[in-house]
């Protein structure tokens, strides 16, 4: 064997784990937490990654329904179908932009278009965009047929929107007349960065409950041991304590008798 090597040499802090785990493992109650605690934390990650989407969807939904709520009976009630005719200048852009700037960018928007069914952008409060085109547009497309749309998204259609992070695109169908088909469409710009940190705090909520129901468990489920084997040994001392009375009692009888077996054979 060359100088050096050789069997490892496990120090005492080695010992000691490998000894710990040893026990643990010839300890089906230990196993038994143990497995519990792990089991619970999949089962938890797994719920928050399954969850995952429809709490997303959820939230997405309820901030979309917000906002048209607050913005569509506006709208409907400022403009009216003659001003998605052409794209709007002058002093009619000057009054709508003043419009909604008062308004709807107070309400966590950071853009607003208005198009027509030409697919043409009539306003926006970014003004080079009014008058523009953007053909392939899903949502846009949908708002036409009457259904209000979103998606999130980091490609916005222009250029200059896309400083602005992660959106939430919202197109909102334009109807004047009950029942009517769409004139136009509003779209609404929302930043998506509040509503991913409420999905994060939806999403550690779920992880930590999972983290506390991991450590709960065990813990009730060894008290309950603890107790339980509290009054075992209780009763395993006192059978032991029965176990030497009676022996001590079985020998001063075995004594007493060969005592009298002796005195009767010395009468004899």
């Amino acid at each position: 064997m060359r100088p050096g090597t050789g069997p490892a040499v496990e120090g005492p802090e080695t010992g000691k784990r490998r000894t710990f785990l040893l026990r643990v493992r010839n300890n089906p109650f230990a196993m038994t937490i143990l497995v519990i605690g792990v089991g619970v934390v999949l089962v938890g990650g797994s719920a928050a990654y399954v969850l995952r989407i429809p709490i997303e969807s959820a939230v997405q939904e309820e901030a979309v329904r917000d906002i048209v709520d607050a913005v569509q009976p506006f709208v409907l009630a400022k403009l009216s179908p003659e001003d998605l005719a052409q794209p709007m200048t002058g002093a009619r852009y000057e009054e709508v932009d003043r419009m909604f700037k008062e308004s709807m960018l107070s309400r966590n928007v950071v853009r607003v278009k208005l198009w027509n069914l030409a697919g043409m952008v009539i306003y926006s409060t970014l003004p080079s965009e009014v008058g523009s085109f953007y053909p392939d547009n899903e949502g846009l497309r949908q708002a036409y047929r009457g259904k209000l749309s979103w998606e999130v998204t980091d490609q916005p259609e222009a250029p200059e929107e896309r400083g602005l992070g992660r959106l939430i695109e919202v197109y909102v169908p334009l109807t004047w007349a009950e029942e009517g088909a769409p004139v136009g469409v509003l779209e609404v710009y929302l930043p998506y960065a509040p509503y991913a940190r409420h999905l994060a705090s939806i999403r550690n909520a779920i992880f930590l409950a999972a983290g506390l129901a991991s450590l709960t468990l065990p813990l009730a489920l060894y008290l309950i041991y603890r107790r339980g084997w509290a009054s075992i040994r209780a009763e395993r001392d006192m059978t032991l304590q029965r176990e030497r009375e009676v022996a001590a009692l079985n020998r001063l009888l075995q004594r007493d008798i060969a005592h009298y077996q002796e005195v009767q054979e010395r009468l004899l």
